[in-house]
Order: C-alpha cells, then sequence, then structure tokens
C-alpha cells in the first residue's frame, strides 16, 4: 500500500513524497506530481509482489556512513528531522565510525565504543550514543540492510548490568 504526502517548499511549490509498503519491504520517492508517484508505486509494489524487488539500500558494500545518510534522509523526508544534540551526536558517530561495513556493527562493537567513549565522558553520554546507534541501525534493518538490529541495545544492557554505565542522568542536588 502506497501513501502520499504533499509537501510544499518555501517557494509554494509542490512535490508528492511516495512511501510503499508491503510485506515487509518499504522504499520511498519524491515526485513533482501525484500521477508520476502513483505510476512509480504501483510498479513498486508489482515488484514486491513477483519478488523481483531490489531495495538499492541493500548492497553489500554499505558502510556506517550509508546507514546515518539514509536515517538522516528518511527523517527530512518523511518525518522532522533530528534535534540539534540528536544530529550532532549521530553525525559524530557518523565521523568516527563512517567507514565500519555494516556487518561489522555487531554487540562487542557497540560495546567497545561505548567503553572507549566512557574514559573522555560520562557513562551516561556513552549509553545515549548507543541510543542513537540503536535508532540508526534499526531504521538500517528496517529498510533491508542486512545488519544486526540489536546489537547496541544488547551492548547497553550488557554494559548497565556489567561495567557501571549508568544509563539516567544524576538528580540535581539542592
Amino acid at each position: 500500500m502506497a501513501s502520499y504526502i504533499k509537501r510544499k517548499n518555501k517557494k509554494g511549490k509542490v512535490r508528492w513524497t511516495v512511501l510503499v509498503r508491503k510485506r515487509g519491504h518499504d522504499d520511498t520517492r519524491t515526485f513533482p506530481t501525484k500521477s508520476a508517484g502513483e505510476v512509480w508505486a504501483r510498479a513498486r509494489e508489482l515488484a514486491i509482489d513477483t519478488g523481483t524487488f531490489v531495495n538499492v539500500n541493500a548492497n553489500a558494500g554499505t558502510i556506517f556512513a550509508d546507514l546515518v545518510d539514509a536515517l538522516l534522509e528518511h527523517r527530512r523526508v518523511i518525518r522532522r528531522p533530528l534535534g540539534k544534540t540528536a544530529a550532532h551526536s549521530v553525525e559524530r558517530l557518523k565521523v568516527e565510525h563512517g567507514l565500519e561495513p555494516a556487518a561489522a556493527l555487531t554487540e562487542a562493537f557497540w560495546r567497545k565504543h561505548a567503553l572507549a567513549r566512557m574514559a573522555d565522558v560520562t557513562s551516561q553520554t556513552a549509553a545515549q550514543d548507543l541510543l542513537y546507534a540503536s535508532v540508526i541501525v534499526r531504521h538500517a534493518s528496517d529498510s533491508g540492510i542486512n545488519v544486526d538490529r540489536d546489537a547496541p541495545s544488547r551492548a547497553r544492557t550488557k554494559l548497565r548490568d556489567h561495567d557501571n554505565l549508568r544509563v539516567t542522568s544524576r538528580p540535581r542536588m539542592g
């Protein structure tokens, strides 16, 4: 089933964003007219029905930077963009781990990241990194990219239980 979202830019020009979701597959594209979007949506739905659907994001050479870019684009087109703090944290993760292959994003990888991060910042900040990583990886998994979708969450839980990772802020005194 396709969803059609009418968007206007600052100059008043109308664009149509089409989201096709069917049988666990999803694909998004923006068109100048709704009719062009409807034609594309029917073709994508037919491809899913016949088994010829290919998600262009699901290639073997995907790196973490691609996953971040896909999330940011999705948030920009379908939902509202990330806030300043979240965007800054996601961009920092992208700079730090951008060249890592998607297949390397395991629980051990995220646990190592958090432990290294805790040397520089509070454990709550490291836990927040893992929350943002979880959002990125889950979006990638939902988009058809073969990545362990629960690795950051499992790493966060293990760090909380075994390595004294503080997942909530300390209360203010006074």
